[in-house]
């Protein structure tokens, strides 16, 4: 199971990777969440609301980066690395992501 606790850093500040701007958000999971993997899916359990999400494998890979204490360019970075995209459809896709597990309240 994923556990951390502390809160999130935003700053303003973007780092370029290959002319595309990566914000250098670094989250944390709150001690109200837990994470366990089934498969190539990571069950999340937001303590507080009782809410659970199934994310798929691509989502999967962000949460452990996320869980692991990398920011979201170090998740970036690593993803960039392991899929056939572009690194602009990887940042894009990563900053989706992190805002909707935020918005979950399964980071801060």
């Amino acid at each position: 199971m994923a556990q951390a606790s502390g809160s999130g850093v935003h700053n303003g500040r973007c780092m370029m990777d290959n002319s595309v701007c990566v914000m250098e958000r670094r989250m944390t999971v709150p001690r109200f969440v837990i994470a366990t993997d089934v498969e190539d899916s990571v069950v999340v359990l937001n303590l507080n609301t009782k809410r659970y999400y199934i994310l798929n494998s691509t989502a999967g890979t962000i949460w452990r980066g996320i869980a692991q204490g990398k920011s979201e360019s170090e998740v970036v970075e690593l993803m960039v690395l392991e899929y056939d995209a572009t690194s602009e459809q990887i940042s894009a896709a990563v900053a989706r992501t992190f805002d909707a597990l935020e918005k979950a309240e399964l980071i801060q």
